[in-house]
């Protein structure tokens, strides 16, 4: 879910941003902001019942993918999972572009490590009536919110 960076919130960001600037603004700014190709995008919450079907959306995920790697003979790293919520996803190895989507699966990786969207398996971002433009099959996907 994501607005203009100039109709977000009430703090003014420049238009572009890099990583590391992105990254010395105070923390509750910060973590409202994504970057596409370096601009700034804000990343606005949904209600209550947007992160509770966020939520729901991962745990069966994860509970598929538990299932998924318990099944696996030999136990083949293909199949090693993890499963998160609002994760950022980079695009670039700079970091200039990302996306935090509600709910992902991407293969292990380290403790710590970032994701990059060659690691990811499957993204989602969970939509509501008023995030999706009329006729763009937003009667099909929506989680009652």
């Amino acid at each position: 879910m994501s607005a203009s960076a100039a109709g977000g919130s009430e703090f003014h960001l420049p238009e572009t941003l890099s990583w590391e600037e992105l990254q010395q603004l105070p923390d509750t700014i910060a973590e409202g902001v994504e970057l596409w190709q370096g601009k700034a995008v804000w990343n606005r919450r949904g209600p209550l019942e947007h992160q509770q079907f966020a939520v729901r959306m991962r745990n069966a995920l994860e509970a598929a993918a538990r299932r998924a790697m318990r099944e696996e003979p030999g136990g083949s790293d293909q199949r090693r999972w993890q499963v998160g919520v609002e994760t950022n996803v980079f695009f670039t190895s700079d970091k200039s572009s990302f996306l935090t989507p509600d709910f992902l699966v991407r293969r292990c990786l380290p403790r710590g490590a970032d994701t990059f969207a060659t690691d990811t398996v499957l993204v989602g971002e969970v939509l509501s009536g008023s995030d999706t433009p009329p006729g763009a099959g937003s009667e099909l996907f929506q989680s009652g919110h």
